[in-house]
């Protein structure tokens, strides 16, 4: 199977025009559409990664030990 590489923007909503004079009038194409991934804002696709500089008592608890048994 011989493929073409296209690169288009759809001149109408939905609607796209292949013109290339290799194709004959009745030739069997099958099309395949590759939709780019939605990027970030800023281009950054992990916008919080190397953010966190120091964390300070990783493994101590949230809460303090008295408060545990506060909804007893």
């Amino acid at each position: 199977m011989k493929a073409l590489r296209f690169e288009t923007v759809p001149s109408e909503k939905g609607k796209l025009v292949l013109v290339d004079d290799s194709l004959e009038v009745g030739q069997s194409v099958e099309v395949i559409i590759l939709l780019p991934e939605p990027q970030q804002p800023d281009g950054k696709p992990y916008a919080l990664r190397g953010t966190l500089l120091k964390y300070d008592q990783p493994f101590e608890p949230a809460v303090p030990d008295e408060d545990w048994n506060a909804m007893r």
